[in-house]
């Protein structure tokens, strides 16, 4: 039997709950920049608006996972451990992020309540952008519609990183590639290739292990739990339960399970 013992991650203490509670009471007296405002580039402005996101398209459920995960994922980036010390990175103007003090608008956030057009905008613009990603991932597209991947596999695959593609698949996906077509373009799982996944820590890692344990599923024919559902199991705790804790983790728990039921029900003959 392979040994499924993986590498440990180091060690990432965040206090952010505890941070929250102890210190979301004290956000009237933060002191502000007189203007933080940044000279956004157009084609970015364009490009990442509110009707070209997928996050418009996800169910209110899923936009507060995404929302939430995204705002907790970019202080821990930031080495940001309060609200106090988000603020003032804010690029924005100072009567805009004090008018969202005073609505705690990101306490908000980072408790789970979903974006709506008008945030999601400002949300974007003040943190330069760095949260879309995170806010759109193909993660919270196939939690969203489970039936994607069958659908259109190119729109979940290709939108994750080329280092993680050239782990998981023979080569490259194209857009008229059917859910089928994966039988030859899939690698078969390696220990190596699994470790490599875990140890991202990411959204992009959770997400390639996810589709590693689908795959293992429905085109190799093996039995749940395999072993990259168990550790995608293992990962979700630490990412969405310790590191960056939602609000909704168990329900995200309950639709991962629904993901892979729908995936297991469709084995290829």
């Amino acid at each position: 039997m392979e040994n499924n013992t993986v590498m440990t991650k180091g060690s990432n203490p965040l206090k952010r709950q505890a941070n929250i509670a102890n210190h979301s009471r004290q956000e009237g007296s933060i002191s502000l920049t007189e203007s933080n405002t940044l000279s956004f580039n157009k084609k970015t402005r364009t490009c990442k608006t509110w009707d070209k996101s997928a996050y418009k398209s996800l169910s209110n459920e899923i936009r507060s996972m995404s929302s939430q995960f995204a705002l907790m994922e970019y202080m821990n980036r930031n080495d940001i451990n309060y609200l106090q010390e988000l603020y003032p990175k804010l690029k924005q103007a100072k009567i805009t992020t004090e008018n969202e003090i005073r609505n705690g608008d990101y306490r908000k956030r980072l408790t789970g309540t979903a974006l709506s057009k008008v945030s999601f905008r400002n949300f974007n613009k003040a943190t330069n952008y760095r949260c879309y990603s995170s806010l759109n991932h193909c993660l919270w597209l196939l939690l969203h519609q489970n039936s994607l991947l069958l659908t259109n596999p190119f729109k979940i695959i290709n939108a994750l990183p080329k280092s993680v593609r050239l782990k998981l698949l023979n080569k490259p996906i194209n857009k008229n590639t059917t859910f089928s077509d994966l039988r030859v373009l899939v690698k078969q799982s390696y220990k190596q290739q699994r470790d490599s996944f875990y140890l991202l820590d990411d959204l992009d890692g959770f997400m390639a292990l996810l589709l590693t344990a689908i795959f293992q599923v429905v085109i190799w024919q093996q039995t749940r739990p395999t072993n990259s559902e168990l550790l995608t199991s293992k990962m979700f705790t630490e990412l969405f339960e310790v590191k960056f804790p939602l609000a909704k983790s168990d329900v995200m728990k309950i639709k991962i399970e629904s993901l892979l039921k729908f995936y297991e029900d469709r084995k290829q003959n």
